[in-house]
């Protein structure tokens, strides 16, 4: 059993796909050292020169936010990042339904393990978003590759932009992708299902005691 998830704020809805014409991606980060998002950038480096209306919003705060900042305009990618710092999360909502892709490409340090499941990809999930994440903290869990979302090697640069170019090139199945997401999160987090499941549990247990 898993404790329920607020679904009264992030509804599910369906975004218009075509990447090509528009190409929003979403991270919520601490900006720590683990955070993944030094390669993800100089993904995005390589990918704007084909996908021009590529976006990438950064949201959260850190102590690697200034090394990243410079990083951006290094890599003359200016144009294609915003970094956001809220200082109240309930405001991510807005963001999230200008975006298209929900993005957690976190390495997993040791240090850093035992954070679980981020809420914001459980959210991201029901609000209707594609969920492209690192395998980590039991991620896999929820995001099956290429079934409830995809999953990536955020070691390797190399890989990261084959993987995010296969993505982009299949986006005709992001629908179906984002709609099974939806329901994995339902049969796990939807409240009203986690309590029919636990009385129906509890049911099972009375009766294996009469």
């Amino acid at each position: 059993m898993y404790p329920p998830l607020n679904f009264s704020k992030f509804f599910f809805k369906a975004r218009e796909i075509n990447p090509k014409k528009e190409l929003n991606l979403i991270t919520i980060s601490s900006f720590k050292k683990n955070s993944g998002i030094i390669n993800v950038l100089y993904a995005i480096a390589r990918l704007r020169k084909k996908y021009k209306k590529i976006q990438y919003c950064i949201i959260g705060d850190g102590p690697e936010k200034s090394h990243i900042k410079k990083l951006i305009k290094n890599l003359k990618i200016t144009d294609n990042i915003k970094m956001i710092n809220i200082k109240n999360m309930n405001n991510v909502i807005k963001f999230f339904d200008k975006s298209h892709i929900f993005l957690l490409p976190d390495v997993s340090y040791e240090k850093y393990r035992h954070e679980g499941i981020p809420k914001y990809l459980k959210n991201a999930m029901s609000s209707g978003l594609l969920v492209v994440s690192t395998d980590k903290n039991g991620i896999s869990e929820l995001v099956k590759d290429k079934i409830s979302g995809f999953l990536i090697s955020n070691q390797d640069i190399k890989k990261l932009i084959n993987k995010f170019r296969y993505i982009i090139r299949h986006a005709r199945d992001w629908k179906k992708i984002i709609k099974r997401g939806r329901k994995k999160i339902d049969s796990l987090f939807n409240p009203w299902i986690s309590n029919a499941k636990f009385v129906n549990i509890l049911q099972d247990v009375a009766e294996k005691k009469v």
